[in-house]
């Protein structure tokens, strides 16, 4: 059902695979994320090896098969790309074949074309010239051929598309600062080695007036010319060095535009390297200035030591917990998205969640459109801390809830004196949702702890407003209630391991003879 869900598009909206569904690739199919890191993969290659190829030196066994590898691979890509869905502006998943085949003809397919074209044409002329032509001719095609190499770098615009992509997954914001720096400082290295085999082709074009023969590096290994270029492409960055200078007039206008380049580039990547940095410190200094509002308010009204402590700790685990996840009131621009955006949204959240129930499982499965209505308007989220009530004997709440755990642990104590814990997918106060009902013992909990809360009212409205005709709840409800009458299960707050098969043979009978519409919940 996970799968499905994740294959249907994001508006809610029930994805039929007809004949323009066929073969087509959602976008985060697994088989497409792995052929998208090799792409990945290939074009940081690229970006090290074709400035290189500026630099004369021999091609080894390892170059000729990666060099076929890429050519094959990018082949490869142009019809896996019409075969590929994609996300729209709307956030709905596109798997229509004919909308990605216009789509990418629109966008990618060109420059695709061209660069691949372009990979195929030097292997027909260097052939061509090695049958008709001497070695001579072949090396100086080959040199050509190694300087038009530099359009593959034009990938990177589509790449950047995709790591925006990927980075839109990531959800944790100390993750997200390091992942920034981390391109920003590949971004840097990646201009200086481009700017340092420049430097040394520029100091090719004149041999006898050039700083490569000034500084005898013309009688060094290529790995020598190469270190130093890649060190004055990156002294540029700091004002430049004077260990090497240019000499002919070629290297000084060279000089003199890397260095504004440089420059500039230097100003923008200490700006965004600050803005990135301030960001993540004012956040961390924001939540100690309400740590330190909250200790002297406390201190204000003298409340005791205990409490302090037990105040303090809590705020500073629910500042933890809304950073680890984000509240949705504090996020201005869900309350924009459409109204079945956020119900699939709210849906994904919290139906992971319900799915260790046996009902809800069945429930999710069998009514998905259902589901997303009760997560959408009847479920919330709530945290508690160690030592919290959540509640006690005797309550009738007004608003009645079905509580999960979500994360962390929950103690429940019967009216004996008896324990039971309750770990991540356990639930308690399930008969709130099919009777009238007034808890038996006290919920506490045992430590930090994230609760999925179910609005017991709002859930019976919203499933009474929609016809059942396999699934019915009315029908799991009276077996539920008269199996509490009947002494078939325990009463109590919470279900015994002895009653979920019996949950689970209540379900598959009301999967199975239920044909009545809903009825008014029946009472204990």
């Amino acid at each position: 059902n996970k799968e499905n869900r994740d294959k249907a598009p994001i508006d809610g909206k029930k994805l039929l695979r007809g004949k323009n569904q066929r073969y087509v690739l959602h976008p985060n199919d697994i088989k497409r994320t792995a052929w998208d890191l090799m792409s990945l993969f290939l074009v940081l290659y690229d970006m090290v090896m074709i400035p290189l190829a500026l630099f004369d030196f021999a091609e080894t066994q390892f170059i000729v098969a990666m060099a076929w590898l890429t050519r094959v691979f990018w082949t490869c890509d142009i019809p896996l790309s019409f075969l590929t869905g994609f996300v729209t502006n709307a956030g709905a998943i596109m798997l229509d074949r004919h909308i990605i085949i216009q789509r990418y003809l629109r966008t990618w397919f060109v420059l695709d074309t061209f660069i691949v074209a372009i990979d195929w044409i030097e292997i027909l002329v260097t052939a061509a010239i090695s049958n008709y032509a001497g070695v001579t001719r072949v090396g100086k095609a080959s040199r050509i051929f190694r300087i038009v190499r530099m359009l593959r770098l034009l990938r990177l615009a589509r790449i950047g598309e995709l790591i925006s992509i990927r980075f839109e997954a990531i959800h944790n914001e100390r993750a997200k600062v390091f992942i920034q720096i981390l391109k920003l400082c590949i971004m840097m290295c990646a201009t200086g080695h481009f700017l340092g085999c420049l430097w040394y082709r520029v100091g090719q074009s004149d041999p006898a007036a050039s700083w490569i023969s000034r500084y005898g590096y013309d009688d060094v290994g290529v790995d020598r010319q190469y270190l130093m270029s890649l060190r004055w492409a990156f002294s540029q960055f700091s004002g430049g060095m004077d260990e090497i200078q240019p000499t002919g007039l070629m290297e000084n206008l060279f000089a003199a535009f890397v260095f504004l380049f440089a420059f500039w580039c230097g100003a923008v990547f200490v700006s965004l390297i600050t803005s990135v940095m301030t960001k993540f410190f004012i956040e961390g200094t924001h939540n100690n200035a309400k740590l330190s509002d909250l200790r002297n308010y406390l201190d204000q009204h003298k409340i005791s030591k205990n409490l302090v402590l037990r105040l303090i700790r809590n705020a500073q685990h629910a500042l933890w917990e809304r950073e680890r996840r984000t509240p949705e009131d504090d996020v201005e621009l869900v309350k924009v998205l459409s109204e079945p955006l956020r119900a699939e949204l709210r849906f994904e959240i919290y139906s992971p969640g319900l799915g260790g129930h046996p009902f809800f499982s069945r429930y999710i499965a069998e009514n998905p459109h259902v589901m997303k209505h009760v997560c959408h308007h009847a479920m919330s989220m709530g945290i508690v801390s160690s030592g919290d009530t959540v509640f006690e004997p005797g309550e009738t709440p007004e608003n009645p809830r079905m509580y999960f755990v979500n994360h962390g642990r929950l103690s429940y104590t019967n009216a004996s004196g008896g324990e039971q814990a309750i770990s991540p997918g356990g639930w308690a106060c399930e008969a709130v949702l099919w009777t009238h009902w007034t808890t038996l013992g006290t919920l506490e909990a045992a430590q930090d702890t994230r609760l999925y809360i179910l609005d017991a009212v709002k859930f019976q409205s919203i499933a009474s407003s929609f016809e059942h005709t396999e699934f019915n709840p009315a029908e799991y409800a009276e077996d539920f209630v008269d199996s509490l009458n009947d002494g078939d299960i325990e009463i109590s707050d919470l279900p015994d391991a002895a009653e979920v098969p019996h949950i689970s043979a209540s379900i598959r009978h009301t999967f199975r003879a239920s044909t009545a519409p809903w009825v008014t919940m029946p009472t204990a």
